[in-house]
């Protein structure tokens, strides 16, 4: 399987419901984010073989002068134009390597975040402490017979030879010195053997290989992985009631009140979570904004810190207040399924009122015209 089946595969419509019905819609950032890896790296490996071919046809002319003239000028190292600049072949074809394994690497690592989102749920690891060792770990201590196919698969990739080159060819260029790679043209036919040396990484030793060989197995063995994790994760979701995804929500209800006058004070607005389930004090509910209307689902945090419970009577029956502040960076923002708690349950007219009228408030709907800021 190539990227582009790799891609359709898995990225359309009946598993973003999948995501959806399961309640682990945040990890949709990262798959897409594994794809945009994978895809980086198999444009670095394409990349690689056209720099490979233009040398060779560098070469092709040099030697058709040779034999035509009998003689020719002194081989000279191939220049590049990389983006307007005037590169060495060798610097290029190194950059190129060092980055085909830096991308291959992050695929595993983006991958075990994945893992996080779907099978852990809101018993996951906190974003930075998430790498393939701690979640295959985290699935080991838990013990579940549902998580052992991705358990197996996850511990097994992490064993391998070729994971284990990965990894070591990425850290060592990263963290520690640039491996060399030697490249050899035999100037009467124009081919070229390029190796990678042998290197040591803490007690891993790796022989000599050559390089367009571990390119591919690399490439080919990083697909296959994405390929069955992806298959067993989405595959679990489908036939697994996920213990870990409980009290989620992806929609809300806004009641929002204009001023026909320039008033603000007669300006207000309170939203309302739609529940029958049995609720008792202290209880956590996460919220995430899910759009599924049209072609794509849209998603967006949550910023109001105080929700209402209602059931389907539209009776309300109580209060949800956040437990963590709203982080948010303009530049970069996670989708997170933000965390609220039960704190009252019963009467709460009196807090809705105050809720309703207090501000500064933003309120944030489901779609993009569902927005509206108060000020002072």
């Amino acid at each position: 399987m190539n990227y582009e089946e790799l891609l359709s595969k898995y990225m359309n419509k009946s598993t973003l419901e999948i995501l959806s019905n399961s309640k682990v819609f945040d990890s949709l950032q990262f798959i897409e984010s594994t794809f945009k890896k994978l895809m980086f790296a198999k444009l670095e490996y394409e990349a690689i073989h056209n720099l490979e071919k233009m040398l060779k046809e560098d070469n092709g002319k040099w030697r058709s002068e040779l034999f035509k003239k009998k003689s020719a000028s002194n081989y000279s190292v191939l220049n590049i134009d990389y983006l307007s600049m005037e590169v060495e072949y060798e610097t290029i074809k190194e950059k190129l390597i060092f980055s085909f394994f830096h991308y291959l690497h992050s695929i595993f690592d983006n991958s075990a975040h994945i893992v996080n989102k779907c099978l852990l749920a809101n018993e996951q690891k906190p974003l930075d402490a998430v790498s393939l060792k701690n979640i295959t770990e985290a699935l080991n201590k838990y013990q579940k017979d549902e998580f052992n196919e991705v358990y197996n698969h996850l511990k097994s990739t992490s064993e391998s030879s070729i994971y284990q080159y990965i990894e070591d060819f990425n850290n060592v260029n990263k963290h520690q010195y640039s491996i060399k790679i030697s490249s050899t043209i035999y100037l009467y036919d124009g081919e070229i053997d390029s190796q990678i040396p042998e290197f040591v990484k803490r007690t891993h030793k790796h022989d000599e290989v050559e390089l367009n060989d571990v390119l591919l197995k690399s490439l080919d063995f990083s697909i296959v992985y994405l390929d069955l994790l992806l298959e067993k994760v989405f595959s679990f979701m489908n036939t697994n009631t996920l213990d870990f995804a409980k009290n989620r929500f992806h929609k809300v209800t806004n009641e929002i009140q204009k001023s026909n006058s320039n008033d603000v004070r007669l300006e207000g607005a309170n939203t309302f979570l739609y529940t029958d389930a049995e609720l008792n004090l202290g209880d956590i509910i996460r919220v995430l904004l899910v759009s599924d209307e049209g072609e794509r689902y849209e998603l967006r945090n949550i910023t109001v810190d105080q929700i209402f419970i209602r059931d389907s009577a539209n009776t309300v029956k109580g209060i949800l207040s956040v437990v963590e502040p709203f982080k948010s960076n303009k530049k970069f923002e996670l989708f997170e399924y933000r965390k609220y708690k039960v704190i009252k349950l019963g009467d709460v007219s009196k807090e809705m009122l105050i809720d309703f009228f207090s501000k500064p408030k933003q309120i944030k709907g489901n779609f993009k015209n569902d927005i509206i800021t108060f000020v002072e």
